[in-house]
């Protein structure tokens, strides 16, 4: 039985492509049992150990190219893999890739016909799409109701990873919500302030974290909100009040860029009374990504509006320093459009079936029992926590606490989690750390039920416009809106750079991104 694991690097990915097509030239005997893998790390017998406990029946086989991030990936007698191999019945020859290498190679694989049968694709970018469309992925669209775990992929992350309507890979699943403000507790405490159940008491909160000395030490040096160049804190203001989620609907049903819509402009008028009372930094038009969380930790701010998650990174750090700080974390609050949150993409990157190395539907179905397999239980929190007993336990709560003792914990399992899909949630829930945690977890729950999805984010990549000058576009934007919220730009200006826009390629954007939508 026949497994093997090749790594490819930089500088031997073409020797590696040639032992791979040498391995089917092998003697008969070498093909019965004994494999040499690409990383030339010796021969794999499988044993008459091996044969009884996989049974009489003739074990599936499948490839599989993933990346590695130090070069040193899991090999094939790591006891992960061999619990993998061992749950779902197939025997799996891994190809590894150093992730820096990763993009180019995949490109040269395809070209050349010699991808494995399922390949990861870390993002689906131009080149993905371009590949998708030409054929060389199969499009899974009509068989995933087949599979019990890969029939349940969310619909908003099945929207998102669509190229043309269709869909040519299985997700790697993340949380469509990770949406949250969290607090200084203890500002509020000093000021007689909770946290804000309204977008006017978010307001009045912003005031006094601006202008009252949240903490105590007699200079104004706080700001009740920082914001960076980027669009993602505007946009988030754009929904409190009713503008859509970077794309929407119109009255027609077509969809247009939030930035069109009345309730974006209101959203900006908001920004511009904040920024010119003193409680917006006024530095965020040249402040980096970066920048608001290095605002928080450094106590300049008392609010943080992004991923709740980003609460346990700061409690962490007050603990470190040695600050004296107490955190929250909320939920969304009313607004006039109601309590709304912006969803994450839901994924990060797909698994998709090369069409150049599954040649027939049987086949094909071959790949995705192993990977509807790869989205059970057992494999969902293989990946993630590693071997019950000696990686985690199971309290008798149903959730998992670490031990720190096996083969995750050391540091021995590079790669091996990177075909993790969990498209359904059937991983055990780890202990909260503490109350903190508790809460972010709690708040982000809560939030699924506000989620405000992007339907056009993943149709940007089809139009062929964006990809040419989008950049150019929403850079356009980017610096309009900065203009007008410091005031060197008024309505008409605005309106000015909005014609502009459409002119430049905005409105061919917005009818390629159309003709996607219809399909």
């Amino acid at each position: 039985m026949k497994k093997s694991i090749k790594r490819l690097t930089a500088l031997a990915a073409s020797a590696m492509l040639l032992i791979g097509s040498m391995a089917g030239c092998q003697s008969n005997t070498a093909n019965e049992g004994t494999t040499t893998s690409a990383a030339n790390s010796g021969q794999t017998q499988t044993s008459a150990a091996d044969q009884t406990t996989k049974g009489s029946e003739e074990r599936q086989k499948v490839s599989i190219m993933s990346l590695t991030f130090n070069g040193n990936p899991v090999t094939e007698d790591n006891i992960l893999v061999q619990k993998l191999e061992e749950y779902t019945g197939y025997d799996i020859e891994w190809t590894w890739i150093l992730d820096a290498d990763y993009t180019d190679k995949i490109s040269t694989m395809i070209a050349g016909g010699t991808l494995p049968e399922i390949t990861l694709l870390k993002s689906i970018d131009s080149n993905a799409v371009q590949n998708c469309r030409a054929g060389a992925f199969w499009d899974l669209t009509d068989y995933l109701s087949k599979y019990e775990n890969l029939s349940q992929i969310d619909d908003i992350v099945m929207q998102n990873i669509a190229i043309d309507g269709k869909v040519f890979g299985i997700p790697r699943s993340r949380t469509l919500m990770r949406h949250g403000i969290v607090y200084r507790q203890d500002w509020l405490d000093a000021l007689g302030l909770k946290p804000a159940t309204t977008l006017d008491e978010f307001e009045e909160i912003l005031r006094q974290f601006t202008f009252n000395d949240p903490d105590g030490n007699g200079q104004n040096d706080t700001w009740g909100l920082v914001s960076t160049k980027a669009s993602t804190g505007f946009d988030t203001a754009g929904l409190w009040f009713g503008a859509p989620n970077g794309w929407g609907e119109d009255a027609s049903g077509k969809l247009q860029p939030a930035f069109l819509f009345d309730e974006y402009f209101e959203s900006m008028n908001w920004l511009k009374g904040l920024y010119d009372e003193g409680i917006l930094n006024e530095d965020f038009a040249t402040l980096e990504n970066s920048g608001v969380k290095d605002a928080f930790k450094a106590q300049q701010t008392g609010v943080y509006i992004s991923d709740a998650d980003e609460a346990n990174s700061f409690y962490t750090h007050f603990n470190t320093e040695n600050i004296d700080a107490s955190l929250t974390v909320t939920a969304s609050f009313e607004t006039p459009a109601g309590k709304v949150a912006p969803s994450t993409d839901g994924f990060s990157g797909i698994l998709a079936v090369s069409k150049a190395s599954v040649k027939t539907e049987e086949d094909l179905d071959r790949c995705l029992t192993f990977l509807d397999k790869l989205n059970d239980e057992y494999c969902q929190n293989l990946f993630t926590y590693g071997i019950e007993g000696t990686d985690y336990e199971v309290n008798e709560d149903g959730t998992v606490t670490k031990l720190g003792t096996g083969i995750i914990s050391l540091g021995e399992s590079d790669g091996f989690n990177q075909i993790m899909m969990n498209v359904t949630d059937k991983l055990f829930k780890q202990t909260p750390a503490n109350e903190l945690a508790a809460q972010v977890l709690d708040v982000q729950a809560e939030n699924k039920n506000y989620i405000v999805s992007n339907p056009g984010k993943a149709l940007l990549r089809t139009s062929d416009t964006y990809n040419s000058v989008g950049a150019q576009l929403d850079q356009l934007i980017s610096d309009a809106r900065i203009q007008y919220i410091v005031g060197e730009l008024d309505e008409e200006g605005w309106k000015s750079v909005i014609e502009s826009w459409r002119q430049q390629g905005g409105d061919k954007v917005i009818e390629e991104v159309n003709a996607s939508y219809s399909k």
